[in-house]
């Protein structure tokens, strides 16, 4: 049993309306509580990853690409799958560790194999990938260790790059932006009645208001 079904079971007792409502972009907020969970788990996991020597197998990267095609097949049978937010999809919230997983199943011998490591972890930066490359761990009597030229390669395009982050762990703490869409409502304020006591009439209500609509 994989040990993040805690996970999946967590988001079974979910109001799943509600997600999809924050996915909707007629929502209150435009900001998806499921790409929030989704960037939590990712950073997460892939911080825990970068300090675990012991992980950096070729059989954890088995066991967590499996572990996260779980989640993805939550997405999928809850209809979240096609929503669009801010900031990507709930799914995209998973890709550097979908990555990390991937480069850890993949070959690290040659000059090649490292360009290959480079082109298909978009979603990792250059000092990511030289980490997860350093503390991986052949499988005994299957792989040869990872040569220092590979290492020194990849850490030397790291040192070069003038764009790639610098940042190895994920900030755990980011939260999406809260947008709240203007929302037009069908009332004349001509007709409201306003209390005498508020000392305000409907002429001054209505001038206030469209004060307020130019400042914001």
């Amino acid at each position: 049993k994989s040990q993040y079904s805690f996970i999946v079971e967590l988001f079974k007792q979910a109001d799943i309306k509600l997600i999809k409502k924050s996915n909707s972009k007629s929502g209150i907020g435009k900001v998806s509580i499921g790409s929030q969970i989704f960037y939590f788990i990712n950073a997460s996991m892939l911080n825990h990853l970068l300090l675990r020597k012991d992980m950096c197998h070729w059989s954890r990267g088995v066991q967590m690409r499996y572990n996260l095609n779980i989640l993805e097949e939550w997405v999928r049978e809850n209809g979240l799958m096609e929503e669009e937010l801010m900031d990507g999809s709930v799914i995209s919230m998973l890709h550097p560790m979908i990555q990390a997983s991937k480069l850890l199943q993949m070959k690290k011998q040659s000059f090649h194999d490292a360009e290959e490591i480079i082109s298909l972890c978009t979603c990792l930066n250059l000092l990511q990938i030289q980490k997860l490359v350093t503390m991986y761990t052949p499988s005994s009597g299957f792989e040869e260790r990872v040569p220092i030229a590979i290492i020194r390669y990849i850490a030397k395009k790291n040192q070069s790059s003038k764009t790639d982050p610098t940042q190895l762990m994920v900030d755990v703490s980011y939260q999406f932006p809260v947008t709240f869409p203007f929302s037009y409502a069908d009332v004349n304020y001509n007709d409201i009645k306003i209390p005498k006591s508020i000392q305000l009439s409907n002429n001054d209500l209505f001038s206030s208001i469209k004060i307020k609509i130019k400042i914001d």
